[in-house]
């Protein structure tokens, strides 16, 4: 008999699918119980200066106090130090329109929350060259930096969540279930590139002078 069911996420998405499960104790909470979490954050290159924001990038890596990366959430956190074990960005090898898809890998102990998408952000500031990479260093410095500045959080569809760390946890997956999982995820891709290629189409026909609709 199952009494209860641990869920990592805040905000659970419409389209949910189970391909595994573990028994854990009864004090097991999966938020609170992960050693460690990975996250993906996709954009476009556009006109960013990506050596500075690697640069700034690297300046989280380490114990810091966060707390003017997030959105503060006082009535349950009092403790904003959190560890990030590693801060790269990357292209992915991916083009469209004439510019090229990278992606911001983030791994850490602990997030607070919106944590990466704050952290994001204010890279972006520094690629579109509206701060300097030392920007990171005056917001990690909490007595330089009290109170957290007003700034728009990087936008949340790009953000992945690419795994979690638990000690002890060894899940049982249904081949079956991660097999429908696959097949629906390549359907998905397949409509997708299916629309892609209409609106190129769309643009193509646009370009062209004299065309008639």
């Amino acid at each position: 008999e199952i009494d209860y069911v641990s869920v990592l996420n805040r905000n659970l998405p419409r389209d949910i699918r189970v391909i595994g499960w573990c028994p854990v104790a009864a004090d097991f909470l999966a938020r609170f119980s992960c050693l460690g979490r990975e996250y993906k954050y996709l954009f476009w290159k556009r006109a960013l200066d990506v050596s500075k924001m690697q640069k700034a990038a690297f300046k989280f890596i380490g114990e810091h106090d966060f707390r003017n990366f997030c959105k503060m959430d006082a009535a349950n956190v009092s403790n904003y130090k959190r560890y990030i074990t590693d801060f790269n960005i990357s292209a992915c090898d991916q083009r469209s329109n004439h510019d090229e898809l990278w992606s911001m890998n983030i791994r850490g102990s602990a997030f607070l929350w919106h944590q990466v998408r704050c952290m994001a952000a204010v890279l972006f500031f520094v690629g579109q060259g509206l701060e300097s990479p030392c920007v990171v260093d005056s917001l990690l410095d909490i007595t330089k930096t009290p109170r957290k500045p007003q700034y728009t959080m990087a936008p949340e569809l790009p953000l992945i969540l690419r795994s979690c760390l638990f000690d002890g946890v060894s899940f049982m997956c249904s081949s079956d279930a991660s097999q429908a999982l696959i097949e629906h995820l390549k359907d998905e891709h397949h409509q997708y590139m299916l629309q892609a290629a209409i609106f190129d189409e769309a643009l193509t026909c646009l370009s062209i002078p004299g065309t008639y609709i």
